[in-house]
């Protein structure tokens, strides 16, 4: 009987031989989850492999980097089986391997030319298969790539709304990250690797979990971009750190808290927590002698935590006197209804709701020598606050993470606005705008510092680097192994009853 064995199946057998091997030299452990040992030094101490894996010394290349005194092999298949052998880092010369000499080479630390290896190389207890395997994946290692990664593409994501409210700002967004793509291939790419765009659209909710996680394990995707993750930053953060993928400036006011776990995630800026903080630090440089504050939040706005955080920022800024006011929204109440103030002169008040609430707080008022110190972030200002009588609007200030408009702020975002008119884009939803362009700043700017050989964690290690980096801000920003967000502070803003506008004081609050 002659057994007749397809090249289709052969092939499929390597494949599956290559992703066993693949998961070896990652992870240190069969592709099953069964574990295995390894020997280490001369006294042969047996330790798990998952804390020794193979591209941990020899690097997720192979050709091994010198580190810490030791000088790790080139262990690609193409440089072990050259014809007349080669050498080590340190000299020694060695024949071309075989699966033989290589399991010999693993398990016992002997090379393919009798030598003994130096004792920094793990013996490690694996069978004839395994070696196999191996052999298999160095035999490709070469064109391995991270997911969205190819030797002539460069493949990022995306997550946006096509709700009816919010897809005018996600087109915005995405007009923005696709000309800054464009402009960069037009310019022949990055390492002669073209930049693609591939855009998850979500509804609201549960569907932005669902489309979330199937973009992040189709390993389709290299890294994500702008994601306008929304509320739901927290479930964001969770799916990318447990894949490994870069996020790079998700869309979102509220940022999850830096406990250790952002690895993966980098953010612009602090967003609403950033503001109101930097709000605390400007209450804390009024004289406070029969002050108290107030920290006024819309109860069905879903902000209580925020204001619990508010109360937390008050404290560190040695603000004793403080009390937390729940409204409901839209209710026709003044703030009489709220504060006595006879008993409370000139009190001051941290406002966490809609700007329209604040202005139908205080227009029944009858303006009198108790007028409050007025503190309230960005993030809840809309047109309605010009509507703040005038009395009211010379004791306001607001906190903008960016501020558009005055000249100097104008020669600021220059680089910003050549780009805009350079792609003939509409200046509709412009903060949203400047925000996906300085995230594309962000991510391109990582990229190039990379490498031709990218890798996520050469990406995540690239943009951790960024120090003072213009993205087309009016400030530059900074991250570092323990900051994983690029700007920390707020600019301060006034209302100019006057003209009716929004007037910047050039003053920056830092909170770093």
């Amino acid at each position: 009987m002659l057994l007749i064995v397809s090249p289709l199946a052969y092939a499929d057998s390597e494949v599956e031989s290559s992703q066993r091997g693949r998961h070896l030299f990652f992870q240190g452990e069969k592709s099953s989850g069964e574990s295995i040992t390894a020997n280490v030094g001369a006294a042969s101490i047996p330790v798990p492999a998952t804390a020794l894996p193979c591209a941990g010394c020899h690097g997720r290349d192979g050709k091994g980097r010198p580190e810490g005194g030791v000088r790790p092999s080139d262990i690609t298949w193409f440089n072990l089986t050259k014809k007349y052998g080669g050498s080590t880092l340190t000299g020694r010369r060695y024949e071309a391997y075989d699966i033989s000499s290589f399991l010999t080479a693993v398990t016992e630390g002997i090379d393919s030319a009798g030598n003994k290896l130096d004792t920094s190389m793990p013996r490690f207890n694996i069978a004839r298969q395994d070696a196999r395997d191996l052999v298999a994946y160095l035999k490709i290692i070469q064109d391995d790539f991270d997911p969205g990664i190819s030797k002539d593409e460069i493949v990022f994501g995306t997550l946006q709304p096509i709700t009816r409210i919010q897809s005018g700002v996600a087109d915005a967004m995405v007009s923005v990250m696709q000309a800054r793509l464009d402009e960069v291939n037009r310019q022949g790419g990055i390492y002669d690797r073209q930049l693609k765009l591939t855009i998850m659209p979500y509804e609201e909710g549960q569907s932005f979990i669902t489309q979330s996680r199937r973009l992040i394990s189709g390993d389709q995707v290299f890294a994500l971009v702008n994601a306008f993750s929304g509320g739901d930053d927290d479930a964001l953060v969770d799916m990318v750190e447990a894949a490994g993928m870069p996020s790079i400036a998700p869309y979102t006011q509220f940022p999850a808290e830096e406990d250790g776990r952002h690895l993966y995630t980098f953010y612009l800026h602090g967003g609403l927590d950033a503001q109101i903080s930097a709000l605390a630090r400007r209450v804390g440089e009024i004289p406070q002698n029969t002050n108290k504050v107030f920290v006024f939040y819309q109860q069905d706005g879903g902000f209580e935590n925020n204001a619990m955080r508010a109360l937390g920022f008050l404290k560190k800024n040695n603000i004793a006197h403080t009390q937390l006011l729940a409204y409901v929204g839209n209710t026709p109440k003044q703030l009489s209804d709220f504060i006595d103030l006879k008993a409370n002169p000139n009190p001051v008040i941290l406002f966490l709701g809609s700007s329209s609430d604040l202005v139908r707080l205080l227009s029944g008022q009858t303006p009198g020598q108790n007028l409050p110190y007025l503190y309230i972030p960005g993030f809840f200002v809309s047109r309605q606050i010009l509507e703040l009588p005038d009395e009211y609007a010379r004791n306001l200030e607001m906190a903008y993470i960016t501020v558009l408009g005055s000249k100097k702020e104008d020669q600021e975002l220059l680089k910003f606005r050549q780009f805009m008119g350079r792609n003939n884009l509409d200046y509709d939803h412009l903060s949203a705008r400047l925000f996906a362009y300085s995230g594309m700043e962000t991510l391109i700017e990582g990229v190039k510092r990379s490498g031709k050989r990218i890798t996520r964690k050469k990406l995540v290690d690239a943009v951790e680097e960024l120090y003072n980096f213009d993205v087309g801000l009016n400030r530059p920003i900074s991250y570092g192994s323990q900051r994983r967000t690029g700007l920390m502070g707020a600019h301060v803003v006034k209302l100019d009853p006057e003209h009716k506008r929004l007037s910047p004081t050039g003053a920056w609050v830092r909170l770093d």
